[in-house]
């Protein structure tokens, strides 16, 4: 089954550039003659910079894109520095960019596009060549003396400071090579302040009896600050107060480009990144640290084999490793109380990942006439190997039940709830992607150009390397792509007028199809709810069958923003507007199937006895969801001096 996207655009016609007359004449080009680039001229509108890319693809912390108008994040809202979370963090927090995306390149993914997301980022590597040595040093320091206090802050600012540093240099090394170094470090010792709930001093005692029982209580309660509640007006357990965080944020690129003759030249590159986070903990083992490590390297053969037909061939290796571990004074299991902050990281902590991406690519470009076409295919090979847990330390819940409140359970050491998983979690999944295309840019006169484009996706299934899971996905080798766009420049002042239609795929991220890792056989997650005198709550055997991921889910995005401009000779277009819907249907949705299992009756008196329930769950993916979105956009450009500035209304 395929998710579909449709979307319909509306096409609105920009004003008058302000009356201004452009600093030279207009040329007068001849007829029929007109380069593609006078009408497909790129978007005033800038493609997010590489640090921004990496930031999202990495899941890095201590970013902040200050150019495109983002303040710095509250630290104290914690996510797992994993996935796609640092996107859905900065969506939350700032709000997708409402994007009319006036093209559709046949070897670029635009998924997503339309609220902001870059398109995907070309493997081929471009030439830069430079004449003379320059470098450049850089450096940054922020402190805690220059910061004032949040108003919800008991106390004063607690000390912080940030440093940034690096550097740069390029030049020529010796006849036909360029070389370029580029590196830097950030180091962030900050504080984070932030409310939890914490135990009034009259609940700071165990009152298990049990010795065993009684350490780990008194363990559990230790957790929580020595401190005690300070903002009583909130609630009569809330603590406001501050824990440091240490990120070490470090960065290199090094390149060299090498001309071999008149006709070839070979680049080569590799970056390296890498970061380190301490997490904040309010109470003890409250987040999770981090270690995540970058390595990319690319190699590109660029080959010119008359003036009109040019050839690229691509080679790359990316490997991005992520671990997140409990810090050291983690109390083991996951502990919630109601009425009290939670102790310990999520269920999915630890977590240790490797993935590897080999990617493989070629393209070819012709101009013919007034014709420009390119030709290409891409090759992708994915590797994914490690462990991934889910509530595998344990989970235990206190509520109010047993004739008490839910503290009171946590000092007798009486659970409500526990929940465990068993079983070996540790897999390694492999998958293929390819990519053919071929795209035409036709000059049609001086005022019309056409671009038609058509790209066909391949995804056969994955499979877990040494045949432990079954992941019942189906070859999908159906995802054609048709794009079309034009560009149309009007009379007068008008500018320029520009559509586009595209059809465009998403995939199943390994992060989804690899949750078959937690089905039974393999593993299971049981859940428990009893009367019990130890924290050691028995743990129920019952499993349900194995639930099968959905075969050929894919979902696609089918968009057609409409994309009109102002332009006028010399001068940046002042006044810019267009329009775009899209809509989604089938987008995947990850649920858990759960069985429940009666357990016999409670050993226990009467008095004391509850129904006692056990189910083993099972991880299943399903499609039941349906988004359109639809926005316009105005943006203005001050001429001249003030260029850069722009004022943007989207809805």
């Amino acid at each position: 089954m395929k998710a579909l996207t449709i979307a319909a655009v509306l096409a609105l016609l920009a004003a008058a550039a302000f009356g201004q007359q452009p600093s030279e004449p207009e040329p007068n080009p001849e007829p029929g003659v007109e380069t593609p680039q006078e009408i497909a001229e790129p978007d005033p509108e800038p493609e997010p910079d590489n640090d921004q890319r990496r930031r999202t693809e990495l899941n890095l912390l201590g970013r902040t894109n200050t150019a495109g108008g983002e303040s710095r994040r509250n630290e104290n809202v914690q996510f797992n520095l994993v996935d796609n979370n640092a996107l859905k963090e900065l969506n939350a927090r700032v709000g997708v960019t409402a994007t009319i995306v006036k093209e559709f390149d046949a070897e670029r993914g635009y998924f997503g596009a339309e609220f902001g997301n870059p398109p995907s980022a070309p493997i081929h590597v471009r030439f830069d060549p430079a004449d003379a040595w320059h470098g450049r040093l850089r450096f940054a320091h922020q402190n805690s003396i220059f910061s004032a206090r949040s108003f919800f802050q008991v106390g004063d600012v607690q000390p912080a400071h940030e440093n940034d540093y690096g550097g740069a240099l390029s030049g020529p090394l010796w006849s036909g090579a360029h070389f370029t170094v580029d590196g830097g470090q950030k180091k962030i010792r900050g504080q984070v302040n932030g409310n939890v709930l914490v135990p009034m001093p009259e609940e700071r005692t165990p009152l298990a009896t049990d010795p065993e029982i009684r350490a780990l209580v008194q363990r559990y309660l230790s957790a929580y600050p020595a401190e005690l509640p300070n903002r009583t007006d909130i609630n009569a357990r809330a603590l406001n107060t501050n824990s440091p965080q240490r990120i070490n944020d470090d960065n290199a690129l090094g390149r060299i480009d090498q001309a071999l003759g008149s006709k070839d030249k070979l680049y080569l590159q590799y970056a390296f990144t890498a970061q380190q986070v301490d997490a904040f903990q309010l109470v003890a083992g409250q987040n999770p640290d981090a270690d995540i490590k970058s390595h990319r390297a690319n190699i590109t053969w660029n080959r010119s084999w008359s003036p009109s037909t040019i050839s690229d061939l691509t080679a790359s290796f990316d490997r991005l490793g992520t671990f997140l571990r409990p810090e050291e004074n983690a109390v083991g299991p996951l502990i919630s109380t109601a009425g009290l902050t939670a102790l310990g990281p999520g269920g999915v902590i630890p977590l240790d990942r490797s993935l590897n991406t080999f990617r493989y690519a070629g393209r070819l470009q012709q101009s013919r006439g007034r014709h420009n076409w390119k030709s290409g295919f891409e090759l992708l090979r994915r590797q994914l190997n490690g462990r991934e847990t889910d509530v595998h330390r344990g989970f235990f819940s206190f509520g109010n039940n047993f004739g008490y409140d839910a503290i009171t359970n946590l000092r007798l050491g009486l659970p409500t709830q526990h929940i465990v998983s068993i079983g070996d979690v540790h897999r390694g999944y492999r998958n293929w992607m390819a990519l053919l295309y071929a795209e035409d840019r036709w000059n049609l006169s001086s005022k019309w150009t056409l671009d038609f484009g058509l790209s066909l996706g391949l995804a056969p299934p994955p499979n877990e390397v040494n045949g432990r899971d079954q992941i019942d996905y189906h070859c999908d080798c159906n995802n054609w792509s048709p794009r079309f766009g034009f560009a149309r420049r009007l009379d007068g002042r008008w500018g320029v007028l520009r559509g586009a239609y595209g059809l465009t795929y998403g995939q199943i991220f390994p992060v989804t199809y690899q949750q078959v890792r937690l089905a039974p056989r393999a593993t299971a997650r049981s859940s428990s709810r009893t009367r019990t005198s130890s924290t050691r709550s028995p743990a129920s055997t019952a499993q349900t069958p194995t639930s099968a991921l959905p075969p050929t889910c894919w979902p696609q995005t089918w968009s057609r923003p409409t994309r009109t401009s102002t332009t006028s000779a010399g001068n940046s277009s002042p006044c810019a507007t267009g329009a775009s819907s899209s809509a989604t249907s089938a987008a995947v949705r990850k649920s858990s199937c759960s069985c429940p299992t009666p357990i016999a009756d409670s050993p226990w008196p009467a008095s004391h006895r509850r129904a006692r329930r056990s189910t083993s769950a099972a991880p299943s993916t399903d499609w039941p969801t349906f988004a359109t979105f639809t926005t316009a956009r105005w943006a203005i450009t001050t001429p001249r001096a003030l260029r850069s500035s722009r004022l943007s209304l989207a809805g």
